[in-house]
């Protein structure tokens, strides 16, 4: 078992990555940090690098996590979980009542219609010709 030297959780043997804080665990052998060893210095033989009229990007070292004092972690310990996701919203109640109001218009429409062509069909010839007698007895000035 490898232990990590950031927060002191254990990991499986040849883990590259600790599995509770991701810290890379490559250099890590035993449980002990690793060791900062000493720039090796440069070989007096090699040449100095010519410098070129293209600049190439430059890239800073990665971070090392500091080792502190931390209390190791609970070995148990896992992210828990969000919880469950909030229910669906419902449907907007303007839309039901507009749908509602628009359907009972639809109905009334319809059932007029078929009162007017079948029972009503005598009642409205009456009125029609009680408006059209009305209109004809009036005295025209």
């Amino acid at each position: 078992m490898i232990v990590c030297p950031n927060c002191g959780s254990s990991s499986q043997e040849g883990a590259r990555f600790c599995a509770n804080c991701g810290t890379r665990l490559a250099d890590a052998t035993s449980g002990d940090p690793p060791a900062a060893s000493a720039p090796e210095p440069a070989p007096e033989s090699a040449p100095a690098p010519v410098p070129s009229r293209t600049r190439e990007p430059v890239i800073p070292p990665p971070l090392q996590p500091s080792v502190t004092s931390r209390p190791p972690t609970d070995p148990e310990w896992r992210m828990s979980d969000a919880g469950p996701l909030p229910p669906p919203r419902g449907r907007r109640t303007w839309l039901w009542v507009t749908v509602g109001v628009l359907g009972a218009c639809i109905l009334l429409f319809c059932g007029f219609s078929v009162w007017a062509n079948t029972a009503g069909e005598g009642f409205l010839n009456d009125l029609q010709t009680e408006m059209a007698e009305e209109l004809t007895a009036s005295p025209v000035p």
